[in-house]
Order: structure tokens, then C-alpha cells, then sequence
């Protein structure tokens, strides 16, 4: 005797004596008899990619998976390849197999999803299939894989038939034993419980059956007694297993089984159409499967609702019942649902329906966005689903326009902007609304919300609030979602207009300064050294001498520059207890660098108002003496003007707008944070009160530019606070950020200050 016979024959009187032992459970294959005999060479290996899947429910990732290749009497030859699932939809690959026949067997023994309690088995299963791979490269693990092996096995080996007829005929025993009559379903290591088709709705169906409430201990034992009887003659002989099935059929909630198995796909991630597995399980146990009943009437399908509202009732299209035998009646039952009939909503799970009754199934949205609901209709085999997709609440992208240069302090409002590209009103709190801004806030439609609690809708008129930052160069940014889309309104502060630039050329304030164009003059307190500046290169230079103490009262006309000078020492007036002191004019006309002296006021003073030019003319406002004095350069003529309105002895200062001369002084009578302003028209003669300053003055500057007056207070106590003024409103905007102790002068675009010897510059912001 050979090695290789001696094998065949351990192998044969090992199998016998095992089964003769166990004759209640499933033939176990014995031990396989390796040929050693055999030398194969390297021609006669053929390399394979094999995938597949593994389903009961589908069997859970970790699950081990041997591959054993068999020979033509589907032997073990001894060489076993090993891989694992790698995901939870029971897929698993083996890459590159040598084999040296075209007969394997996969083992598959792990965890599954139990597709009848909706969860993951408590026990491990194993299950196998047989598969000839000399032509197919996918091969699956399922129930009718387990149950026609020993079967398939025994036809070969005892009977002598070919594979595929060996295939075949066990199969359809196994079909016989659950009713079904079917010609053929295709290798049933080819099936797949999650597609489309009659052949995997029989897997499922079998499946299912199979399953019912058992554990995996029950269902293991059930499957090896199945086995056991069929495996020698192909026929279900035990009436206890015959009763069983039909019992597990009857129990089964087919609909429940169809919303586990989609819920489990879902969950990951897999597209999966559950096939019509209900059509082939005798439901009701007579014999007939629910396929072939009568209660079942003609197809129809309900229409999928996508971008619904969420928490809505969505009613779905009508279907009319048809196809029932004549005056015959179906039960239809909806589950996560609710079932209309002929326009009314039933108050039962289940209903009598017959041929021309109308129904329409309702479901609830889901409260998520994006989301399936899902109702299913049950009338006798026929298992239809309604379900309704929530809306994405997507708008169509929106924008707001930042503002640039923004005022410190102050309120901006954006653009508006119309809500659109929303099939329905989005649930509160959709709307997130954020801003860094204090008391930022949105509208819509006019209503003013400071947080997330409102819904939108289509059409709605949206724009946001922001209070501009305190600081310079700050950006205070409020942003509004709408689910996916956003969109910011930003406002940013303009830098501080304050800028400090070369520092005057002495140790001092200058003791005049003043501007012909974008040329500043200043001259030097202790040796009346007269400079000009030069923006363009930042830079002071020495242009002569004034040749008097200039004191501090100045104006200019055009490019000519005109001096009050104090003249002699005067006389005290006992009454008054002032100095009466002569004052001359002097002209200095900058084209020429000229000095010429002018006619001089009739009337002396000490310390009085300063001097300001409107309309061509020079204007002294002698509040010591309480007279306004004109002069015409023109004619080189004083002329006075009459009274000043009623005012007390403090800081001065004068500015003038269009035709009208503005005075500016400290109020000592009234509120210590009130400045008055009286307005002298020019035209008319005629003093006016306007609005009052609301600024302490502790000594006090002012300057016109840009068409704007600025009044610059020097005290400690207004600190970095200056005022500009509306003249078509009459009102004063108070602003800081200024040099502290500066008194300031005006240019052609832009203003100068001076902090002791220390220069500003500045740049009216351009809103």
C-alpha cells in the first residue's frame, strides 16, 4: 500500500468512527490526510486574489478566517492560508494565495450582527464554505454556504459527482426543506443578504428562519442537526426539525429584521438594499410562502421627500390598493409611522385594506439636519418604505462689507443682506450670532437680538450692530451661521491722528507759529529765530528773525502774516487794575520776506483775545476791554464792531468758519465742564450762543482744518481729550488720544501741535 492510499484509508475509517458516535449532531470533517507523495513544482502554482464577506447579520470585525485548499476529492491537501475581517461589514481579502488546486474551504468563526434582536451576538459562530476559484475571485461565508457542505462533500466523495452538480443538488435540497422552489439561485457563496435580487432575498429569508430568538449555542445545535439529516439522502427527516422552522417563521417580525439590518449598515457607512427576503417566509405556517399568499396586492412605491422642515408630519404621495383576489382583504400595518386610509388617519397599528382604498403614510422628520426618517408599509409580502430626508438648512452664500477707519467708540450698522435659498423656516437657534463687540447685537426684520435664539427664513432682512473699539487700529468683528455658511461684519478703528514728527529746533514752545499753505512758521521764544517746516522731508529751517518780541497774538491773510505787539509799558488804570498799553501791527508778507507796520488799534490792552482772520479781514476780540475791533487790510483800517456778548476772564481762543467767527472760552459762572461758544456773523453783525463744550479748559488752542475746527484743551485734567465741531448740527464730539499739554495750530490738510519743543502732526480721519 501506498503512503498516499494509506492516508485515504486513515482518513476513511476515521470518519466513519467518528459519526458513528455522534449521530445527533453536524458530520464534523476529520482530520485531513496529507499525501506527502506528492512533489509539486513551482509551475503548478497558481498566485490568487480572494475577497468575500462573511454573513450571518454580518459577522464583526476580528473575526478569523482560515483558508484551506482541498484537491479534486475536496481533501485537505495541508496548506492553510490565514487572514481576518477587517471592518464590521464582514469584508475580509487574501492577496497573492499560492494554490495548487482550484478547491478551497474558508472557515469564518467570530462574532455577528444578529439581524433578528438587532444585536451583536453573545458567542462566537463558526460557518464554512466550499468554492471552486478556478474562475472567481470573490467568495462569501453565509448559512447556505455552511449548510450544503457536508452534503456537497459526501455527493463528491461517496456518489462521485462533479462539484458544480454536487453544488446544485444540494442546494436545491436545502430550498426544499424551507418551500421554497426555485431552479436555481446561483453558488451560494455568491449571495449577499445586503443586495438587490430574489437569490439574496432567499439567504436572508433562511437566515432569518434560522435565527429567530435562538442563542448562538441554539442556533449552532440546530444548524448540526440540520446537517446530520440531510447529509446522505438530501431529505428533512426529522419531524421535530420541521416543526421548529415552522414555529421560528411564524414568530419572525419581518419589518423589525429589515429596520435592524438598514440601521446596522447605515451606522457603517455602507449603502446597502435589503432584498425582499419577507416574500419567501411562510409568515402564517400554511404552507405557503408569503409570496404565493393572496393577500399581497400590486407594487407601488412611495416617493422619497428630501430637504423637509425637521420635527414636521409629512404625509407621503397616494397609492391605490389593486390586485387583491376579488373582495378579498389585506392587513397593512405601518411601524415608525402612521398609516392614512381613503384621507383618514388610522387609530390602529393595523388595518383592513381591500382593492381601491387609497393610502398614504405619515412620518415625523427627524429633529437633525440632513437626516433619514424612515416608515415602513407592510400588506401581506409586499413591504414598502416612505421616508423623508430633513433639510440641509443651507442658505445661499452672504456676505457683509467691513468698514475700514472707523471712529473709536461709536456705532456702525452693516449692510443689509436678504436671507435666501431656504425651503423652510430654520428651527431656533439655528442662527448663531458671535461678536467681540460690546452690545453687539443683530436685526431681523427689524427685531434686535443679542444672542442665538431666533430662526430665519426666506426673504428675512438681516443686519448686525457694532460699537467700534475704544482703542486705535482695533478690529471689533461680529459674525453670523447659518448652519454652513457665515458670514462677518467688521469694524476697524483708524490709526490716532496724532502722529509725533521732528521735534522743533530749540529748547522751548515756539512763541508764534503759523501756516501759509503746507509751509509751517514758527519762531524761537528766547531769540525770535524764525523757522519754516517742511513736510515732505520732516525737517526745520532757520529763514531770518522776527525783529520785535512777537508776543503771542497772530493771524494770517493769503501768505501774509500779521502781529498785535504790545508798545511801551503803559500806565496802570487804578480802577480797572490793568496796565494801559499802546499795541502795534506789523505785516510781514512771507512772498517777500517784508516787514511793514500798520495802522494800530485806538484802544491799548493786556493780555487780551487773540486775533482771527474771516472773510479777508483781521478780527480782536478785547475781552478785557469788551469790544470786538475790525480791520481791513485793504484800507489799513480799524473799525469796532460793538460790545462782546457777556463773558468772564479765562483761556480764549477764536476760530473761523465760512463767514462766521467763532469764540471759545473757559466758563467760570456755570458747570465747570461747560466751554461757551458764541458765533459772530460777519455779514450780519450779530452775536449767536451755540452749543457749549462739555471740556474743561485749563488754557485752550484751536484749529480749522479740512473745513473742521478742532478745540484743544491743554489741562491736566482732560488728559488726551479734544473736541470737533459740526457746524450744520451745532454739536461737539468729544475725542482723545491727543498729546496732553498742546497748543495746536491749523494747516492747509492737516493740523500742528506743539507739546513744549515736541512737534505733532495731525491727520483728520477721513469719516
Amino acid at each position: 500500500m501506498t503512503l498516499n492510499n494509506f492516508f485515504r484509508y486513515f482518513f476513511s475509517v476515521g470518519f466513519t468512527l467518528l459519526f458513528a458516535c455522534h449521530d445527533d449532531e453536524e458530520p464534523i470533517t476529520p482530520p485531513i490526510a496529507i499525501d506527502t507523495t506528492v512533489t509539486e513544482t513551482p509551475d503548478s502554482t497558481v498566485a490568487i486574489d480572494l475577497k468575500g464577506y462573511v454573513q450571518k447579520g454580518p459577522f464583526i470585525n476580528g473575526t478569523a478566517i482560515t483558508l484551506s485548499e482541498l484537491n479534486e476529492k475536496l481533501i485537505a491537501t495541508g496548506r492553510n492560508f490565514t487572514t481576518q475581517i477587517a471592518d464590521n461589514k464582514g469584508s475580509f481579502s487574501l492577496k497573492e494565495i499560492p494554490l495548487q488546486t482550484t478547491y478551497v474551504q474558508l472557515q469564518a468563526d467570530g462574532f455577528y450582527f444578529d439581524e433578528v434582536k438587532g444585536e451583536k451576538s453573545a458567542a462566537q459562530l463558526t460557518l464554512f464554505a466550499l468554492a471552486d476559484v478556478s474562475d472567481a475571485s470573490s467568495v462569501n461565508v453565509n448559512l447556505l454556504s455552511h449548510l450544503e457542505r457536508n452534503r456537497v462533500i459526501y455527493l463528491m466523495q461517496e456518489e462521485e459527482q462533479r462539484f458544480d452538480q454536487a453544488k446544485q443538488q444540494a442546494q436545491q435540497e436545502i430550498l426544499t426543506v424551507f418551500g421554497i422552489a426555485q431552479d436555481s439561485i446561483g453558488y451560494s457563496e455568491q449571495l449577499d443578504i445586503s443586495q438587490e435580487g430574489d437569490q439574496h432575498a432567499i439567504l436572508l429569508a433562511i437566515s432569518a428562519i434560522l435565527q429567530a430568538n435562538n442563542s448562538v449555542a441554539e442556533l449552532s445545535e440546530l444548524l448540526a442537526n440540520l446537517i446530520t439529516d440531510l447529509r446522505e439522502d438530501g431529505v428533512l427527516n426529522s419531524k421535530s426539525i420541521e416543526s421548529t422552522l415552522k414555529t421560528q417563521a411564524i414568530s419572525l417580525n419581518l419589518p423589525q429584521i429589515r429596520t435592524h439590518l438598514e440601521q446596522r449598515y447605515a451606522a457603517m457607512g455602507v449603502s446597502a438594499t435589503i432584498p425582499n427576503f419577507e416574500h419567501y417566509i411562510d409568515s402564517d405556517g400554511d404552507g405557503i410562502l408569503n409570496k404565493d399568499e393572496d393577500d399581497t396586492p400590486e407594487d407601488f412605491s412611495f416617493e422619497t421627500q428630501v430637504n423637509v422642515a425637521v420635527n414636521d408630519t409629512l404625509t407621503s404621495n397616494t397609492v391605490t390598493i389593486s390586485g387583491l383576489k376579488e373582495g378579498g382583504i389585506a392587513v397593512a400595518s405601518v411601524s415608525n409611522g402612521f398609516l392614512v386610509v381613503n384621507g383618514m388617519v388610522a387609530s390602529d397599528t393595523e388595518v383592513d385594506v381591500k382593492n381601491g382604498d387609497e393610502l398614504q403614510v405619515q412620518v415625523v422628520s427627524s429633529s437633525q439636519f440632513i437626516d433619514s426618517t424612515k416608515a415602513i408599509l407592510s400588506i401581506g409580502t409586499l413591504v414598502q418604505p416612505f421616508a423623508v430626508v430633513t433639510d440641509a438648512y443651507s442658505p445661499d452664500i452672504f456676505s457683509f462689507t467691513s468698514i475700514s477707519n472707523a471712529k473709536r467708540d461709536s456705532v456702525y450698522f452693516s449692510d443689509t443682506i436678504t436671507i435666501s435659498g431656504l425651503p423652510h423656516a430654520t428651527p431656533a437657534e439655528t442662527a448663531w450670532f458671535v461678536s467681540d463687540a460690546p452690545n453687539g447685537a443683530i436685526y431681523v426684520n427689524g427685531e434686535k437680538f443679542n444672542d442665538n435664539n431666533f430662526s430665519l427664513k426666506e426673504g428675512d432682512q438681516v443686519w448686525m450692530e457694532v460699537v467700534s473699539s475704544e482703542d486705535f487700529v482695533i478690529t471689533v468683528t461680529s459674525s453670523l451661521t447659518i448652519n454652513d455658511k457665515e458670514a462677518s461684519f467688521s469694524v476697524t478703528t483708524g490709526p490716532n491722528p496724532w502722529q509725533r514728527i521732528a521735534d522743533f529746533p530749540s529748547d522751548e514752545q515756539p512763541r508764534s507759529y503759523f501756516s501759509i499753505g503746507e509751509t509751517l512758521y514758527a519762531s524761537d521764544r528766547s531769540s525770535n529765530d524764525l523757522f519754516t517746516y517742511t513736510p515732505s522731508t520732516d525737517s526745520w529751517k532757520m529763514v531770518g528773525k522776527i525783529p520785535f518780541d512777537p508776543g503771542i497774538r497772530f493771524t494770517v491773510i493769503d501768505n501774509k502774516v500779521y502781529y498785535l505787539i504790545q508798545a511801551g509799558t503803559g500806565e496802570l488804570d487804578e480802577e480797572t487794575g490793568y496796565y494801559n498799553l499802546a499795541a502795534d501791527l506789523w505785516e510781514l508778507d512771507t512772498s517777500t520776506d517784508q516787514w511793514a507796520q500798520k495802522s494800530s488799534p485806538e484802544l491799548g490792552f493786556e493780555y487780551d483775545g487773540p486775533l482771527i482772520s474771516c472773510n479777508g479781514k483781521i478780527y480782536h476780540i478785547d475781552y478785557l476791554g469788551d469790544v470786538l475791533r475790525e480791520y481791513s487790510p485793504s484800507s489799513d483800517t480799524w473799525e469796532n464792531k460793538g460790545t462782546l456778548p457777556p463773558i468772564s476772564t479765562g483761556y480764549i481762543t477764536a476760530f473761523s468758519l465760512e463767514n462766521n467767527v467763532y469764540m471759545v472760552f473757559q466758563n467760570d459762572n456755570s458747570e465747570p465742564t461747560h466751554g461757551l461758544v458764541w458765533e459772530y456773523s460777519t455779514t450780519n453783525n450779530t452775536w449767536t450762543q451755540k452749543s457749549n463744550i462739555p471740556l474743561i479748559f485749563d488754557g485752550v488752542s484751536s484749529f480749522v482744518t479740512r473745513n473742521k475746527a478742532y478745540v484743544v484743551p491743554n489741562s491736566w485734567s482732560q488728559e488726551g481729550l479734544y473736541a470737533v465741531y459740526d457746524q450744520d448740527a451745532d454739536e461737539w464730539k468729544i475725542l482723545d488720544g491727543k498729546p496732553n499739554d498742546i497748543n495746536s495750530i491749523s494747516s492747509a490738510n492737516v493740523g500742528y501741535g506743539f507739546e513744549s519743543n515736541k512737534f505733532w502732526k495731525f491727520t483728520p480721519p477721513q469719516n
